[in-house]
């Protein structure tokens, strides 16, 4: 009788670590959700004339003709836009063009034209934790006040990448990078364009259309985690 009380207790013991193994392993389960979450993300381009105080932008030297003011509408042509992981070759893709495979949700298509006017992206992403020190982007057109001039399509970066990623051109101070946590839920994307990016047609830096000849020099990105 002794030994059936002994066997039980010791069944006992061995249920309770089994049911508090399986809550254990549940609990760090859940925790790892966190990973493929969805944030909310939204995009706007900038002129930077118009955030130029009056008294300041008074007193600036003046610009050539075809560049444009504070009161001017600015517009970019989006092809693609992404952040880059610094520990691994992944992005975290903003914009494509029907052409990026957003990691297992779809192909993402919502290349376009973006303003000032804060635009909601409906995008589902899959989340990795951590710094992301450098972005890509493509764009392929400028539009001022309704006219539009076309931007040479390529693919550079923006900030300081890591040695997993092997861009072609880089420009390190026009990004300062973003670190995303279990905490994040949203990630705002600023795009603010120089008045320089236009010019004196065929002037020395621009091209027939007045497009500086290198219009990455005059863009710069933010991203602004909450």
């Amino acid at each position: 009788m002794k030994k059936t009380i002994k066997l039980t207790k010791v069944m006992r013991n061995i249920a309770i670590i089994a049911v508090a193994a399986i809550i254990g392993f549940s609990m760090v389960t859940c925790g790892k959700i966190s990973d493929s979450r969805d944030l909310k993300y939204s995009l706007q381009v900038n002129n930077q004339a118009a955030t130029v105080a009056p008294l300041a932008a008074h007193y600036a030297a003046p610009r050539a003709a075809a560049a444009f003011g504070a009161e001017d509408k600015v517009e970019l042509f989006i092809v693609n836009l992404e952040y880059n992981e610094d520990a691994d070759n992944r992005a975290l893709i903003i914009i494509a063009n029907g052409d990026k495979q957003i990691g297992t949700k779809g192909i993402l298509n919502n290349a376009g034209w973006y303003d000032v006017n804060t635009k909601n992206l409906a995008v589902t992403n899959d989340i990795n934790n951590g710094p992301y020190s450098s972005l890509t982007i493509r764009v392929n057109g400028l539009r001022v006040n309704g006219k539009e001039y076309t931007l040479q399509a390529l693919n550079v970066f923006f900030g300081n990448p890591t040695s997993v990623w092997h861009p072609e051109k880089i420009y390190t101070d026009k990004f300062s990078g973003i670190v995303i946590d279990d905490s994040t839920k949203s990630l705002k994307t600023i795009l603010t364009i120089d008045p320089d990016i236009l010019g004196t047609p065929n002037a020395d830096g621009y091209n027939n259309e007045g497009v500086a000849e290198d219009p990455y020099k005059y863009i710069k990105v933010e991203g602004i985690v909450n």
